[in-house]
């Protein structure tokens, strides 16, 4: 049994079909990455998974059970949680105080249970020395590594990253590279969203491409990449070979 299974997902703005028929299966311990033009239906893709958006048709399964009809937070509590695009901290407290919050309400933490866990999260994300700063005081690359950690914290077992490394120099994207590929080793499954192909390439065993909110290609990174379809409609050019 795979441990997200989505099937024929529909979700209309409209006119506009963000998501028409998405399908796809996830299992335990995966890396998969999804590719895709701006417009695509990506962050769409992952708020319907999460239940910000209730979709218009199709399912989302989860451990063998539908969350389509569930709350975000309930959907939260079943053990999936996303980082977004734009971050999102609780802007006057402190980046410690955001991971405690995360700990408490996903698992049911008391403050002081949580302390430990999250110095465990901080130290490694490497946010640790601004552990005691306001969110809004650290840099783009910090609030990054918050917002994992404040999806870490959760306890999820499945993370959906929403361009977590955009917006990095070499040395912090090869940070965030390795950060997924610990992740995966301390049993955690990932879906990314990231437009960075060298991020896409070095971590993701399987890509899923969207275009106008339909699945055009899934496979392994060196067979979508080589796709002429998915070159037409997002790489631009051949970018590798089988």
């Amino acid at each position: 049994m795979s441990l997200l299974a989505v099937r024929d997902l529909k979700k209309n703005f409209g006119a506009l079909k963000a998501l028409n028929n998405v399908s796809f299966d996830l299992e335990e311990g995966e890396i998969v990455g999804i590719i895709g033009p701006n417009g695509a239906g990506k962050t769409t893709l992952f708020n319907v998974i999460v239940g910000i958006y209730r979709p218009d048709g199709g399912d989302v399964v989860f451990k063998g059970k539908s969350v389509r009809n569930l709350p975000p937070h309930r959907i939260c509590r079943t053990g999936i949680t996303k980082t977004s695009q734009v971050v999102h901290p609780f802007l006057t407290l402190t980046v410690k105080e955001n991971v405690l919050i995360a700990l408490m309400f996903g698992r049911n933490l008391t403050k002081k249970a949580s302390e430990s866990k999250a110095e465990e999260i901080m130290e490694f994300l490497n946010i640790a020395d601004v552990k005691d700063m306001r969110s809004t005081q650290v840099s783009l690359a910090k609030r990054r590594r918050l917002e994992l950690a404040r999806a870490l914290g959760t306890g999820a077992d499945l993370i959906l990253m929403d361009e977590n490394l955009a917006g990095l120099n070499p040395r912090e994207l090869e940070e965030g590279m390795e950060i997924i590929r610990e992740l995966k080793k301390r049993g955690k499954t990932l879906i990314i969203v990231e437009h960075i192909m060298q991020a896409i390439m070095g971590v993701c065993e399987r890509l899923i491409v969207l275009s106008y909110g339909e699945k055009i290609g899934e496979g392994l990174p060196v067979e979508v990449c080589s796709d002429d379809r998915v070159i037409q409609a997002y790489l631009g050019e051949k970018i590798c070979s089988v």
